[in-house]
């Protein structure tokens, strides 16, 4: 796991680094807000169940990414949707290619400093008779790219800024991480 974690991080700043570019921002713009590594991996399993079990048949609630990129490898069970268009309350499945493939999410920190929209996302199970009545397993591995703790989520892009307030406040990547989990366990 230790080798997976250091491939991802070297992909992770290959991916900030390409995002940079496309923005017309300096090279390594994104990747000098990632020096301190806080990144988390992990390992999901969801276990085979009953599909009576499951009153809202929805296996992880809709939520963001706290941090700046996720990196995702599932298998090829399915489940995972996003919400489209933004803010619609609808979701549709993001088809999975297999374990060979890797799906990349965008995260609030990357939005607010870029405007790239995170996609808000959940594991659902499909509602069918012709599916059975067991859910089968589901695996998959979560890597969680994050900003330096200190580092501000300011607007990288003068277009992002806006001008009409004459002083700004941002919060650091640390103070943000907290007010989500904070509101998403009070």
């Amino acid at each position: 796991m230790s080798s997976f974690f250091s491939v991802c991080y070297d992909a992770e700043l290959v991916i900030l680094d390409a995002i940079s570019i496309g923005l017309g921002l300096p090279i390594h713009s994104l990747r000098e807000l990632h020096a301190t590594q806080i990144n988390e991996l992990r390992l999901s399993y969801y276990p085979e169940a009953d599909r009576v079990d499951f009153v809202n048949a929805t296996r992880i609630a809709a939520h963001t990414d706290f941090g700046t990129i996720t990196l995702l490898f599932q298998d090829n069970v399915g489940g995972l949707e996003v919400e489209q268009p933004p803010g619609s309350g609808v979701f549709v499945p993001a088809d999975s290619a297999g374990p060979h493939e890797c799906i990349v999410n965008v995260g609030d920190c990357l939005q607010m400093w870029t405007g790239l929209h995170s996609a808000r996302h959940r594991v659902h199970l499909e509602k069918s008779d012709d599916l059975g009545s067991m859910v089968p397993e589901r695996f998959s591995i979560a890597y969680f790219a994050k900003p330096d703790r200190a580092a501000l989520l300011c607007p990288l892009l003068d277009s992002l800024l806006d001008n009409s307030e004459p002083v700004q406040q941002f919060l650091t990547a640390n103070e943000f991480q907290h007010m989500r989990i904070k509101g998403t366990y009070a």
